[in-house]
Formats: C-alpha cells, sequence, structure tokens
C-alpha cells in the first residue's frame, strides 16, 4: 500500500511502471525494467543497469508504459537521463508526447507519486521491490503488445555504501 503526500492511498501499479527499450532497427520491443515516479510531471528514478545494452551503451529508444486513472496504458518516451556515475540509479523525465497501443498520439496523465522516505538505512532492514519479470509480448500485424504482470519481492539489506546514499539524497 502507498500513500501519497496528502495520505491519500494509491495504485502502486499506477506509481512503478515498466520501462520498455524500442530496437529500432529489428522493430522489436523488449521490457527491460521497472522505475517509479517522484513527481507528477513524468520525473523517475530506476536502476541504472536497466538503461545499458551488452556493449556498456544507453539505450536510446526508450519508453515508460504509464497506467492511467481509468486502467489504460500509454507509452511515454525517456526524453532525459541523469546517470550516476559509480551506484546503480539513475533519474529520468518522460515526455510529455504519450501513445496508445496502436501508436497514436493520446493525451496522459499528470503521474501519481509516493514519498519517498529518506531515513538511513540499517543492516537487516526490510525492503521490497516491484517488477514486472511474467510479462507478456504478442504481435498482432505490425504491433506490439505487452501484457505486464507485477510481482513483489521482499528481502533485507545486507550492506550499503554510505556515500551512494547521500548522492541520492542532494539530486
Amino acid at each position: 500500500m502507498f500513500k501519497n503526500e496528502n495520505g491519500t492511498i494509491i495504485d502502486h501499479e499506477r506509481v512503478i511502471f515498466p520501462l520498455i527499450f524500442h530496437n529500432v532497427p529489428k522493430e522489436d520491443f523488449r521490457c527491460i525494467g521497472t522505475a517509479f515516479f517522484v513527481n507528477t510531471l513524468g520525473w523517475f528514478i530506476t536502476a541504472k543497469h536497466v538503461l545499458y545494452n551488452n556493449q556498456d551503451e544507453v539505450l536510446k529508444t526508450t519508453f515508460g508504459i504509464q497506467t492511467l486513472s481509468d486502467g489504460r496504458q500509454v507509452a511515454r518516451p525517456v526524453k532525459q537521463l541523469s546517470i550516476h556515475p559509480f551506484a546503480d540509479i539513475a533519474l529520468g523525465i518522460l515526455s510529455d508526447d504519450a501513445y496508445d497501443g496502436h501508436a497514436r498520439p493520446v493525451m496522459h496523465e499528470l503521474a501519481p507519486t509516493f514519498e519517498l522516505s529518506l531515513s538511513m538505512l540499517s543492516v537487516q532492514d526490510e525492503i521490497c521491490s516491484f517488477n514486472f519479470p511474467n510479462s507478456k509480448k504478442t504481435y498482432e500485424k505490425h504491433l506490439v503488445h505487452f501484457n505486464f504482470k507485477g510481482l513483489w519481492t521482499t528481502g533485507k539489506v545486507e550492506s550499503y555504501l554510505l556515500g551512494y546514499w547521500l548522492w541520492l539524497v542532494s539530486i
């Protein structure tokens, strides 16, 4: 359960969203990771490693899949990234452009956000993550459709580097 800055409960699948990569030469899409909104205008945080290919190059044509309040999903291009040089974290911004499942321009909504805790973590603190490992991709003529299936995982902090945490707090 997530709450926004006003204390209202919000759907985690509207705050946490899949990132997809469009391989233009192969005309193919694939789900590459998960991100979450940190403000209503489309700013998000993700893990740095999901943004790179096997040649250590940043994936250029990535999209965030935003779930709207009525359940529809729209693809919004990633328009800007700020990638930490050492820590596995990146800050990005989704474009104001949005497309439906038929690649037609559509309107998007302001993104729901949840309030992040900036409390220091301790070893053995409980943590959780939400990702889309069971997503299915189907093809219909020249269109690619995704069925995103989210999954919660839990664990405990084993260790962390204080300097990287302080970088995150300063963004």
